[in-house]
C-alpha cells in the first residue's frame, strides 16, 4: 500500500478515536468502543491505545465485560509489553471477576 494512503487510514484511525474519547467522556461507553472498534479495523498498524481505550469502556459498560477488556488488554500488550494502562486495566478486570492471584502476576510477570 502506497505512503499516502497509509497516511490518510492513519488520520481516519486517528480521528475515530478521537470520537471515542469524546462519547466516553460523555459516559457513551457502548459507542465509544464502537469509535475504537473502526480506528482498530483502519489504523495501518496495531496502536495499543485503540485496545486499551476499547477495554475502559468494557470495564465501565452495564454490566461490565471483564472478559472482553482482558482480551483487548492483552491484545495491546502484544503490541506494548510495558503500556501501563492496559497492565492497570487487565488487573483491574481480573479482580472484578475474583481472579486476584492473575491480576497480581500480570503487574508483577511482564
Amino acid at each position: 500500500m502506497c505512503h499516502s494512503k497509509l497516511q490518510e487510514r492513519a488520520q481516519i484511525a486517528a480521528t475515530f478515536k478521537q470520537r471515542g474519547n469524546n462519547a466516553y467522556k460523555s459516559s457513551n461507553y457502548s459507542q465509544a468502543a464502537d469509535y475504537y472498534t473502526k480506528a482498530i479495523q483502519i489504523s495501518p498498524t496495531p496502536e495499543s491505545t485503540f485496545y486499551s481505550n476499547r477495554a475502559a469502556c468494557y470495564v465501565n459498560m452495564s454490566p461490565p465485560q471483564h472478559e472482553k477488556a482482558i482480551a483487548d488488554c492483552d491484545e495491546a500488550l502484544r503490541h506494548e509489553r510495558t503500556y501501563v494502562k492496559a497492565l492497570n486495566r487487565r488487573a483491574g478486570a481480573y479482580e472484578a471477576l475474583g481472579k486476584n492471584e492473575l491480576a497480581l502476576q500480570g503487574m508483577l510477570c511482564y
